[in-house]
């Protein structure tokens, strides 16, 4: 990418090599991979800000990794206009062109699972990667202090994605019934909650003995379902079963 500020390109050699590294040389939009882990994407760092007040320009908090398409359609970000919700500047700053892609193809075509998702997508996106954001945008409330409510959610029974206003059955601060993402859930929100109190990455990483990409994406995870830990631990037992809502949460996985 070209910029009027050379600064703004010229991130350190060390800094890009752990962005690199930390992502595993992987696109954190589509999932590609570069030629070091077998792929074929060209890799380059993204700056979410030019003009970042609480850290620096090269900070890697305010770094990301995208392929040369990703970063390239990133600076293509669709008019907010066309959607069925209002984004604000501090929205949009958090989310990726295929966000609002995924938002309205969920307004055009109602609940979708992550497979379908996948299907109509106009980038090449796996699997993982469109989980993933969905999760982000799910997660938006607890990042953006403007947004009180998540703009699309899962639904319990099929555990396809859909706008709020579509859902009747929401996933986000349920505890599920399933053992599986019970101690998954459960999981995710200690390391949230780990990171949110120490800022670091690597010592979270470190602390349960997992990796940093892993670190992030329980992170995402737990913003998306916002699960209630402290209510569970505050009680004996768990909830009684609502034998009308299933327990078989494949596409959640």
């Amino acid at each position: 990418m070209t910029s009027d500020d050379p600064d703004r390109e010229n991130v350190p050699p060390d800094v890009r090599t752990k962005m690199l590294w930390q992502a595993n040389h992987r696109c954190q939009s589509c999932g590609g991979l570069s030629a070091q882990r077998g792929g074929h994407k060209s890799l380059e760092i993204h700056h979410h800000r030019y003009d970042p007040e609480e850290y620096g320009i090269h900070d890697e908090q305010n770094l990301t990794v995208f392929c040369v398409q990703c970063h390239n359609w990133l600076h293509k970000i669709p008019d907010t206009g066309e959607l069925p919700i209002e984004v604000s500047e501090e929205a949009a700053s958090e989310m990726l062109p295929h966000d609002f892609e995924i938002i309205s193809l969920l307004h055009k075509k109602g609940l979708l699972s992550t497979t379908e998702l996948r299907n109509e997508l106009e980038a090449n996106m796996s699997y993982s990667a469109i989980q993933a954001r969905c999760w982000s945008i799910m997660g938006l409330p607890e990042v953006v202090s403007d947004l009180d409510e998540p703009w699309i959610n899962q639904d319990v029974k099929t555990g396809k994605w859909g706008l709020f206003t579509q859902i009747d059955h929401p996933e986000r601060g349920r505890i599920p019934e399933s053992d599986h993402l019970l101690m998954q859930r459960i999981h995710d929100e200690r390391v949230y909650q780990a990171y949110d109190r120490t800022g670091d990455d690597e010592l979270v990483a470190k602390v349960f003995d997992i990796t940093t990409r892993t670190v992030k994406n329980k992170k995402k995870r737990a913003q998306a379902y916002q699960f209630p830990l402290d209510a569970l631990e505050s009680n004996v037992g768990r909830p009684a079963k609502d034998d009308s809502i299933s327990t078989e949460e494949t596409d959640s996985e």
